[in-house]
């Protein structure tokens, strides 16, 4: 085959068999009328055949008239319609098995000479699949190669597919792929994959003529060949990046879910605990990514358990390659069984994060919300430990659905590959990583943008990585010192706000975690300690002088890893910028109503405030559209009272529901229901208001006065604070 048109084509097959269908009962219909009309009997079969040569013969029917001596009878009109609709409908359909024959061949030749920017990728599997369809929206037109057949439908319509197809890629040759905006080798082979980057390299001459460059990106799972395709020589015009679908998910969810979005980690003496459930190749990833991100001011080492089936040969297998990671972080292990049988988060207590990285999907369901249930109970706590299940199914099927609501009931935090495996994420996202791996790669060089690029697209693979790490950890950088990097566009502060230089102790403080980040990597890609040596020689055996502590490096090397942070406003792109963190509000009173109650709201907010009350309103004091549970729970968290308006309308509203209950897992926060009407509450908040000792307190009545109300609150408070 070829084409994703197999739901056209199969639209289009319907569309012509129901016209055929009409015109020819149109055609039959006619012919009787017509008969009728003149008088002579005619069988059915004899206008059967009369009908279905309206298709191929009897198509001039005047002409035809004159023959069979009918001249002087009028046409009816179903017979005029049928007679110059079926040509028109036949020609149609010869066309289509025409086109459908020969599309594929056609194709080619109209991409190779008429078409550029599309992306081709070469090997199908799951992930490719998924790929595909979660990047419908992106505007891009795929070209898939494969040499498997019977292919799953796919939702995206911007694609054309060459399946079945045995000599692959003098396929992809014939279409001269060098007009292509991006290449994504992806089969499940390694081998494969390189086997085919070296078909593309293999073509100077072609290279040489491509008007600007082609991004290819090549899949190696082994991380061994992963990491030595990264310091071929590279090609400005045809560049070559190594990427792993595991590798992706685990730098994502990292990323997204940092601890210090959910957790104070201003304390020196606080030590991150995290669980790792599954160390297959994306727990290792995991981990790996964990341990190069993960690094803040003044905290002490990361605390890591691993679980999983036989976990003390496959930490082997890690520490033989890094065992010198032990100085960084202290890594323990569980096997599952026991974890299960033993009661093994009693073992592990208080843990601050935990991720479910199991093949199966269904056993990271299972462990997320067993590990929920566990410390729940031990510490009544919806929000701790931080749950992260990855749901390693490619496809959004009704099954992760039914999984990301019920983890949403139970806050775990759900990560579904359509967020991940999409061309946003794979091929956009790095190209804006790049830019500011490209920047800080040059404040040590200091070029001019022209050369710059220049003497970047020159640059081995291995060592764009290594700034595209710092790049992803500036963001963690600027949050720890309240201060975060947003689009230039948004939020139209004065631009006085804008900051473009730090006070030296924020300078040193992440020069230092800088420096500890850089040692991390080192030792993650096999570097030791040991003399200093020529760059090129010291790169291959991977021995470097500064992996030491960073009191202990000199003045010039110290001013290397403050230039990340000293120059930041230089290093970001033009459409980014860096603000101070608005101050936040210190509020007393948290105020739960919903949309149909705010004017009331509003009326007893004011109140409230008249007598130097605090209140928190949403979307006055939280800034997004949408409030999502990371903003209510710290919102919430950070007031004594929760005053709920109860009424019909707050009774259906989904926020009021999410914020209802966290605020009664929140052992500290007082809840305080004010009646609104006088209807009947539903089950939902019957349960949330009446079955806990702390909210057994009569609901205030809507007929009671607001200053009823914040005599009520008050005295709360009063007794709150001397507590």
């Amino acid at each position: 085959m070829g084409l994703n048109k197999e739901i056209k084509f199969d639209k289009n097959l319907i569309i012509i068999i129901v016209l055929f269908i009409v015109v020819f009962v149109l055609g039959f219909l006619g012919w009787m009328e017509f008969y009728e009309n003149i008088g002579r009997e005619v069988s059915n079969l004899r206008i059967t055949v009369l009908t279905a040569g309206l298709f191929y013969k009897n198509i001039f029917w005047p002409i035809v008239a004159e023959y069979m001596g009918n001249v002087q009878y009028n046409i009816p009109v179903l017979l005029n319609i049928a007679r110059l609709t079926a040509p028109l409908l036949l020609a149609y359909a010869v066309f289509f098995v025409v086109i459908s024959i020969f599309k594929k061949t056609a194709l080619i030749y109209f991409y190779k000479f008429f078409k550029k920017d599309y992306t081709i990728i070469v090997g199908y599997n799951e992930r490719v699949h998924s790929f595909i369809n979660n990047s419908k929206d992106s505007g891009q037109k795929f070209i898939l190669f494969t040499e498997k057949d019977n292919i799953p439908l796919f939702e995206n319509k911007k694609l054309i597919i060459y399946d079945n197809e045995k000599e692959i890629m003098k396929k992809v040759m014939r279409m001269n792929p060098y007009k292509a905006k991006n290449i994504l080798l992806w089969h499940d082979d390694d081998e494969k994959n390189k086997e085919n980057l070296m078909a593309f390299l293999d073509n100077p001459k072609k290279i040489s003529k491509i008007k600007e460059h082609i991004n290819a990106f090549i899949h190696l799972g082994d991380p061994l060949l992963n990491e030595k395709m990264k310091k071929t020589p590279p090609n400005p015009k045809f560049r070559v990046h190594t990427f792993n679908t595991d590798l992706l998910v685990a730098s994502y969810v990292i990323d997204k879910y940092s601890p210090d979005q959910y957790i104070n980690l201003t304390d020196g003496d606080k030590q991150l605990k995290i669980i790792i459930f599954g160390f297959n190749n994306l727990g290792y990833h995991i981990l790996n990514e964990m341990l190069q991100m993960y690094i803040f001011p003044n905290l002490n080492k990361l605390q890591i358990t691993l679980i999983d089936n036989d976990i003390e040969k496959k930490k082997q297998k890690f520490f033989s390659r890094y065992g010198a990671i032990t100085q960084y972080a202290d890594i323990d292990t569980m096997e599952y069984s026991d974890f299960l049988q033993n009661s093994g988060h009693e073992k592990i207590s208080n843990p601050d994060m935990c991720f479910t990285c199991f093949q199966k999907p269904m056993e990271n369901d299972y462990i997320a919300k067993r590990t929920r249930r566990s410390y729940f109970k031990m510490y009544e706590n919806f929000k701790k430990p931080i749950i992260i299940q990855i749901i390693t199914n490619m496809e959004k099927d009704s099954l992760s659905k039914t999984i990301e609501k019920e983890n949403k009931l139970l806050e775990i935090k759900t990560v579904g590959m359509d967020k991940i495996l999409n061309y946003k994420t794979i091929i956009e996202e790095n190209e804006k990583i790049e830019e500011i791996a490209k920047q800080i790669h040059n404040e040590y060089l200091n070029l001019d943008e022209k050369i710059l690029d220049e003497e970047w697209d020159k640059l081995v693979e291995s060592i764009k990585e290594d700034n595209y790490y710092p790049a992803r950890h500036l963001y963690y950088k600027m949050r720890y010192i309240d201060y975060q990097i947003k689009d230039a566009d948004s939020d139209n502060r004065d631009e006085s706000e804008i900051v473009h230089e730090f006070d030296k102790t924020s300078i040193d403080m992440l020069a230092k975690v800088e420096h500890l980040r850089w040692t991390i990597r080192k030792v993650l890609t096999g570097y030791i300690h040991g003399v200093e040596f020529e760059k090129e020689f010291r790169d291959t055996i991977k021995i470097h002088k500064n992996m030491i502590p960073w009191e202990q490096l000199n003045d010039e090397d110290k001013e290397k890893d403050k230039l990340t942070t000293d120059k930041l406003y230089k290093i970001l792109p033009a459409n980014k910028k860096i603000q101070k963190k608005k101050e936040e509000v210190n509020c007393d009173i948290f105020l739960s109503h919903s949309t149909e109650n705010k004017n009331s709201a509003l009326r007893i907010m004011k109140k409230l405030e008249e007598n130097d009350l605090k209140v928190l309103l949403a979307p006055r004091n939280i800034k997004t559209e949408i409030p999502n549970e990371d903003n209510l729970f710290e919102a919430i968290e950070k007031t004594k009272i929760f005053l709920l308006l109860v009424s019909k309308e707050s009774q259906l509203s989904e926020v009021v529901k999410r914020e209802l209950k966290i605020a009664y897992y929140d052992k500290e926060t007082v809840i305080i229901p004010y009646r609104l009407d006088n209807s009947d509450l539903v089950s939902y908040f019957e349960f949330y208001l009446k079955s806990t000792q702390k909210n057994e307190q009569a609901l205030v009545d809507f007929n009671a006065s607001i200053e009823m109300l914040v005599n009520k609150i008050s005295e709360q408070l009063n007794k709150i604070n001397k507590l």
